[in-house]
């Protein structure tokens, strides 16, 4: 324990100056996308640089509304991101609701994705209900065979599931449980993998998670993230127009299991 301890403590150590610079770049590039005068539709985009085995990656997004009211919303989501081993683009659309109570908004949303290094395509539907506190949500993945492309980089068909809801007995901890399968075409036997953890924050700048997953190409292990957060953290409520439609952005490829990059 001690040996993982200090590892983490010496590759945070190593990493903190770049994290420092991504972060101040971060904060500073959407400052200046959400300055006044500009178009509406240019502060709902947002930009993010970061640091990831050493090297530096960058994210763009944007949500923009093409119809809403007080109780339902249609939108546009658009996603690019660069790192050292692929750049990878998410567009899609959703639609989203609320129930005659307001306690809960459900949601649908469809997907096109491409690694642009590999020529990786495929098409995703999802499902979602959320409130203030849990949320449920449910994708499903259809790859598009190209002919063109070499077999061990084609996109994986799939699909994932989480949840998220307050952990009992636990105050200001969420807890968060995911699984998920990809149905490798080598030799036909599905890739499962889950992911389950605790969440919290000691402090308004410091957040805390602990928890266990297994990969594809790994047995269960511990893991722990601690995340420092610069500068005042929002506490506006999020409405339902403000949250992205997630899943999982990355395309897995049979190449990204076979060489453990998944």
């Amino acid at each position: 324990m001690f040996g993982i301890l200090l590892s983490f403590a010496l590759t945070a150590h190593a990493d903190e100056p770049a994290r420092n610079l991504a972060g101040t770049l971060t904060k500073f590039a959407n400052q200046k996308l959400a300055e006044p005068g500009r178009p509406v539709w240019l502060k709902r985009t947002s930009v993010k640089f970061g640091v990831a085995d050493r090297q530096p990656t960058w994210m763009i997004k944007t949500l923009q509304p093409v119809r809403q009211s007080n109780n339902e919303t249609l939108f546009l989501q658009g996603r690019l991101r660069q790192d050292s081993e692929s750049a990878v683009s998410n567009i899609g659309s959703a639609y989203r609701w609320r129930t005659a109570d307001n306690a809960w908004a459900l949601g649908l949303n469809g997907f096109y994705d491409q690694d642009f290094q590999s020529s990786a395509e495929r098409f995703s539907i999802g499902a979602e209900a959320f409130s203030r506190s849990t949320s449920v949500r449910a994708n499903l993945y259809s790859a598009i065979d190209s002919p063109v492309a070499n077999s061990d980089r084609l996109a994986l068909d799939g699909f994932d599931l989480k949840l998220e809801t307050p952990a009992p007995f636990l105050r200001q901890t969420h807890l968060s449980i995911k699984t998920y399968q990809w149905n490798e075409s080598t030799n036909g036997e599905p890739e499962q993998g889950w992911r389950a953890a605790l969440k919290t924050s000691p402090s308004h700048s410091l957040s805390m998670e602990l928890g266990a997953g297994r990969s594809p190409l790994k047995e269960a292990e511990l893991f722990m993230n601690l995340t420092y957060h610069f500068g005042q953290r929002s506490k506006r409520k999020t409405a339902v127009t403000d949250r992205l439609a997630p899943q999982h952005n990355h395309i897995v490829r049979e190449y990204n299991l076979l060489a453990g990059n998944s």
